[in-house]
């Protein structure tokens, strides 16, 4: 502090002497002037451009969900399309949807008293089923493909074949059941 002072009063002539410029003035008002208002252009750009960003997130947020339920529909246009084409499709479906369900029917009071049982056929439908679905993306892909419908078919006709198998084999386990509970042999 003893230099600054020093250097003060040993100079105080030379500052005191020159007087700055009114430009130097005028800028060093304008400037404590433009810090102390309030930013009125700035404060409606700051405003405007968050305004801006929550409507973009909007935007791109409706955008998207358009653009994945436009694909959901693509997919179910698809499906339409196939059974425009080949509307015996359709109706086999229903048949041996109607078939399987008649039998998984006839065998679920069956089912219930054995849960094993019906785990592993919950696991073979399931793979049948996956199997069902992508014959049927491979149609789509090829809709004219006469050897895709019979392999369909003939995954309908599996699953009944195994839901009859299993359906004959629980009733004769039933049947030698009440036999033997009864005192009956053949």
């Amino acid at each position: 502090m003893d230099k600054l002072e020093k250097f003060i009063t040993d100079n105080r002539k030379k500052f005191e002497g020159n007087e700055p410029s009114p430009d130097v003035w005028r800028h060093l008002m304008f400037n404590m002037n433009f810090n102390r208002a309030p930013k009125k252009g700035r404060s409606f750009l700051v405003i405007f451009s968050r305004a801006a960003a929550v409507l973009l997130i909007f935007v791109l947020s409706y955008l998207f969900h358009e653009y994945r339920d436009f694909q959901r529909n693509k997919k179910n246009i698809a499906q339409v399309d196939i059974y425009r084409q080949l509307p015996e499709l359709k109706e086999t479906e229903i048949y041996y949807n109607q078939l399987v369900n008649g039998k998984l029917q006839q065998i679920k009071p069956f089912l219930e008293k054995n849960p094993m049982l019906e785990s592993d056929l919950s696991f073979e439908m399931a793979e049948l089923d996956s199997i069902y679905l992508s014959l049927r993306k491979d149609l789509q892909d090829n809709i004219a493909n006469d050897l895709i419908i019979e392999a369909m078919i003939m995954n309908y006709k599996m699953r009944l074949n195994i839901l009859e198998i299993l359906l004959n084999e629980l009733k004769t386990d039933q049947q030698t059941d009440k036999n033997e509970k009864y005192g009956i042999h053949i």
